[in-house]
């Protein structure tokens, strides 16, 4: 098939060129409507997108995560929202299952399926509640050798504080998989216990905890968010 004709008179496209051209065209502007209806779906999502997020986190003041969430919901009208709470093991393993589409949790050691990005750091101090012996001295009368034997609440399976109760010579007690839990127990004033800052501030204001040795026992963990590697582009 001719689709031109090229010699000293010029160049100039037989009937089958001109039909084939006026094709190309066709093809090309359907190729535009196409990448344009793309960027259009794209930009409109629509279904839902599940959150876990770790307890204790709505009372970290400033956190850049509400400013996160309205500018995404802004901008993705659409799209609604499903939040869960739980615990760091909870929102990891939601996540690695793919039964959430993100987490902000802490991620107590690496995982090859999932990939995290650093948020914030959270400051932890060790607690004692109004009706533990330790309630009535202050701390400059307490040192680090006073702690060795007192009971103790631990976060699920932390190694951080795992390692602060065998330097400290504490006596691991009670465990909780949640800070309320940890929180709960601390308040009967049996136990020492390491609760995030802006956690304890209302029940400290209140005169129910008082932290022990801020100066010298401080807790610093990092929040993440994690997403399952097989839907991060």
């Amino acid at each position: 098939m001719r689709l031109c004709n090229r010699g000293r008179s010029g160049f100039s496209l037989t009937p089958e060129g001109e039909r084939a051209y006026a094709a190309t065209n066709q093809l090309l502007a359907s190729l535009e409507i196409f990448r344009s209806q793309i960027n259009d779906t794209m930009a409109g999502l629509t279904g839902t997108l599940y959150i876990g997020l770790v307890d204790t986190i709505v009372t970290q003041s400033g956190s850049a995560l509400h400013r996160a969430i309205s500018a995404y919901c802004g901008k993705h009208k659409d799209v609604g929202l499903r939040v869960i709470s739980g615990s760091s093991a909870e929102i990891t393993r939601a996540v690695q299952e793919m039964r959430i589409h993100v987490g902000v949790t802490v991620l107590e050691s690496e995982h090859p399926d999932i990939s995290a990005l650093t948020l914030f750091e959270e400051v932890s101090h060790l607690y004692c509640g109004a009706g533990h012996a330790l309630w009535p001295i202050a701390d400059s009368g307490i040192e680090i050798a006073d702690l060795s034997g007192r009971a103790f609440v631990q976060h699920g399976y932390s190694e951080a504080e795992r390692s602060y109760v065998d330097r400290m010579n504490m006596s691991l007690k009670a465990i909780s998989h949640v800070t309320e839990g940890v929180l709960f127990l601390i308040l009967s004033g049996s136990y020492l216990g390491f609760l995030p800052t802006h956690f304890a501030q209302i029940w400290e204001e209140r005169g129910d905890i008082r932290p022990i040795l801020a100066g010298d026992v401080v807790k610093k963990t990092k929040l993440s968010a994690i997403a399952n590697r097989r839907i991060v582009k």
